[in-house]
């Protein structure tokens, strides 16, 4: 494993229920969820978790670590958007939905922090969006048209987070971006 600087990035998950797992670990909290750090191997797959005695021994502080990763992060792992199967939340081109991840599909949730990603993306549509975190690697992206409800968007991350490993699931909130104000926040 390739120790140097240039391959740290950072991915998310869960902080209620990793809390334990986090004790040992550098990380940032970002709203109902951890950022934490690791180092990613050549295949671009496999990431290495950084500890808090790792990176005490390479002197790494949490600030520096997350400066390096997010700097690498998007760098080693751009983010891929595509349009979400037609099955899936009655998907129709009125009101179209999105699947965000990166370029391999592993840690993909990670890309909403990537900067300016999701202003970019809220002005192309010009509208604000919900963000649905449907696991650890994916989120799904619906634009904000005045026609979603909550209630209706949680029931999908309840049924979503019911198929997965809690080891997978990222969180049982929802997310919105505003545009205008650049800001992201969890609606729970």
């Amino acid at each position: 494993m390739q120790t140097g600087t240039g391959r740290i990035i950072y991915y998310l998950t869960d902080f209620k229920s990793r809390q334990d797992q986090l004790k040992d670990r550098p990380y940032m909290i970002f709203e109902d969820m951890a950022v934490v750090f690791g180092i990613l191997d050549a295949d671009r797959y496999t990431v290495h978790p950084i500890d808090v005695r790792q990176a005490s021994y390479h002197g790494w502080t949490t600030d520096q670590l997350w400066k390096m990763a997010k700097k690498n992060t998007p760098r080693l792992l751009p983010e891929r958007i595509e349009p979400a199967d037609k099955k899936i939340i009655g998907h129709t081109d009125d009101e179209p939905v999105f699947l965000l991840s990166n370029d391999v599909q592993r840690y993909g949730s990670a890309v909403i922090c990537y900067e300016n990603l999701l202003y970019n993306f809220a002005c192309k549509y010009h509208d604000n969006l919900y963000l649905l975190p449907t696991s650890i690697h994916e989120c799904i992206i619906l634009l904000d048209q005045g026609s979603l409800s909550c209630e209706n968007l949680r029931d999908i991350i309840e049924e979503s987070n019911k198929m997965l490993k809690t080891d997978e699931i990222l969180s049982d909130n929802i997310y919105y971006y505003d545009r205008m104000q650049r800001e992201f926040f969890g609606l729970f």
